[in-house]
């Protein structure tokens, strides 16, 4: 009150008035008076959240918060980085920068939360753009993320904006690592018909995956075998054929039957017979064993058993191939040799008999008593000739009277 006051004058606002002042005492900063009759400081009304009471003396906020930062109840800055009002009690906070993991548009009084499956490193951020969809391969769980969580689950997947470790689970075909974007397809070769798997299983003997993503192998058709992790089935070898399913190696195929051939590869059923003045004794590759042997010049034929004499070829068969002029020696079925092209399960028919289509052994048809043949690769018994004048075949499959 000043002098010759007759009657007091209420405080204004934006002012306090201690008892015995006769000057109003403005508002601090961080603080606003909207009434008069205030008697103390503590009657000014902190500035509210999202705004700021720059001066002293205010009747109300100046304005609102600047975007990128977040005001507290109290604050006496647009833009507070001092977390503290030095205007006020020292351990009064009154805001700061946006921190990573949010983002303040003007008038904020707390940062907003970045919301689940994104992030931001980004200080001082001011829209909800600067939230990034968390990257493939990770998860950002929860909300305020400054940076992802981790790393996807194996077995799951994570394309981009996962919110947990398993956004995805790996479908049927398909394996995933830790940290997976995508799903990867299991190459051809292997399967799996389960989800949420980390690695494909070889395809199983006797069937075959030949795509990407398989998840049933399918059977191994016939003429061909699969062993373990067969992408693409394996034809059966000359020599042998397959009219089954699920065969799982080349032995499983069966061997060409005695009087037949089976020359190509991959075949389900023998090719034919055994041509004439050629006999099959079974695994037949050439429709006339030995042909190619028959066709040089001065080849002569000698019937031997096994570990019986010849000129060191080893064979299994009882008829070897002899080049003319050299001498029978003795040999033994262990010696290691390789016969010619077709001989091991076959040969010409030898002298003093035929072969038919399809015969089965070289002594399965003889010329008769009384004929003699000295001739291989006869294909009918017109090739046994009469015996000469002056000379008798008693016995049959004479090569010579």
């Amino acid at each position: 009150c000043g002098e010759a006051t007759v009657e007091p004058v209420a405080c204004p606002k934006g002012s306090f008035c201690v008892v015995g002042v006769d000057v109003p005492e403005p508002c601090p900063q961080g603080t606003f008076g909207n009434s008069t009759g205030v008697r103390r400081s503590e009657g000014c009304t902190p500035c509210p959240p999202g705004h700021y009471c720059e001066t002293t003396g205010l009747t109300e906020p100046t304005a609102l918060c600047d975007p990128g930062y977040f005001c507290l109840e109290g604050s006496n800055t647009k833009a507070p980085v001092d977390p503290l009002n030095p205007m006020v009690a020292s351990t009064t906070p009154i805001g700061g920068i946006c921190p990573p993991g949010g983002f303040c548009p003007s008038g904020s009084s707390k940062p907003e939360a970045c919301p689940a499956g994104t992030f931001s490193n980004v200080t001082g951020a001011s829209n909800v753009s600067v939230c990034l969809e968390c990257i493939p391969g990770s998860y950002c769980q929860g909300t305020s993320n400054p940076y992802p969580s981790g790393s996807c689950q194996a077995g799951y997947y994570c394309s981009g904006g996962a919110s947990s470790p398993t956004q995805f689970e790996t479908p049927v075909g398909h394996y995933t690592l830790e940290g997976a974007p995508a799903p990867v397809a299991c190459v051809p070769g292997t399967f799996t018909n389960e989800q949420r798997q980390q690695s494909c299983a070889l395809c199983p003997a006797g069937r075959y995956c030949n795509e990407s993503a398989t998840v049933i192998p399918l059977a191994c058709p016939p003429g061909r075998y699969c062993p373990v992790g067969t992408a693409d089935p394996l034809p059966c070898p000359s020599g042998r054929f397959s009219s089954s399913l699920f065969l799982e190696n080349a032995t499983a195929c069966s061997l060409c039957p005695p009087g037949s051939f089976c020359e190509s590869v991959g075949l389900t059923a023998p090719q034919g017979l055994c041509a004439a003045g050629f006999y099959c004794t079974g695994g037949a590759t050439v429709r006339n064993p030995g042909a190619a042997l028959l066709a040089a010049a001065n080849v002569s034929f000698v019937e031997l058993p096994v570990n019986g004499t010849g000129n060191g070829t080893s064979s299994n068969a009882t008829q070897l191939v002899l080049v003319a002029g050299e001498q029978p020696t003795t040999y033994n079925r262990s010696v290691s040799a390789e016969c010619g092209v077709g001989l091991a399960t076959g040969g010409p028919c030898p002298p003093g008999h035929y072969c038919l289509n399809g015969t089965v052994s070289p002594t399965a048809l003889p010329c008769p008593a009384g004929t003699y043949n000295p001739q291989p690769a006869r294909t009918s018994d017109a090739g046994c000739l009469p015996c000469p004048p002056g000379s008798y075949c008693g016995t049959t499959g004479l090569a010579t009277p």
